[in-house]
């Protein structure tokens, strides 16, 4: 209910900020709206974060931002690496700015669209194998246990093909 903050030293080459929020379980719609949305503002190079810290200002070498959704519930993560010399409380305020942009303006259809194909692409080559966590037994399997059906994984591809801009925003707020 509260946020809380933790420092920690140690002799290491870069600083770097952690920041976790809890957030929707497995097979919720929107935990799927929000690995959108986690996506689209750190999840890779072409992401708004990436864009913003590491190649615009330099303030970063890598971000991440990405979701964990777990059975009961689920966790949203943002790693920020640092760059050498760079203000950590700027870094934060940067990172805060994006998030509250995003929240306030949602995703731009191309932003959309780019992370639909990148989350269908990444699930058929994963299901290309038969074996692993993401290859076909472990698709059945995680559908069977946690969504109580074999096929649950289509109600997750409907649910990215669904999802609108508003959607997203929401649950990213």
């Amino acid at each position: 209910t509260e946020s809380r903050r933790l420092s920690l030293q140690d002799r290491v080459a870069q600083a770097r900020i952690y920041k976790v929020w809890t957030g929707p379980a497995w097979g919720s719609a929107d935990g799927w709206r929000l690995e959108i949305a986690t996506a689209i503002i750190g999840g890779d190079k072409n992401s708004r974060l990436y864009q913003r810290l590491v190649v615009r200002d330099r303030l970063a070498t890598d971000v991440e931002l990405g979701t964990e959704a777990l059975e009961i519930s689920g966790m949203t993560y943002l790693e920020v690496s640092l760059a050498p010399g760079a203000d950590g409380a700027r870094v934060e305020a940067v990172v805060d700015e994006e998030l509250q942009r995003f929240i306030a303006k949602g995703p731009t259809p191309a932003e959309i669209e780019r992370m639909r194909t990148q989350h269908r692409a990444g699930f058929l080559r994963d299901i290309e194998q038969v074996g692993g966590m993401g290859g076909q037994a472990g698709v059945l399997a995680e559908s069977m246990v946690y969504g109580g059906s074999p096929d649950f994984y289509q109600r997750e591809l409907a649910a990215y093909a669904a999802a609108t801009a508003p959607d997203i925003r929401r649950a990213a707020a």
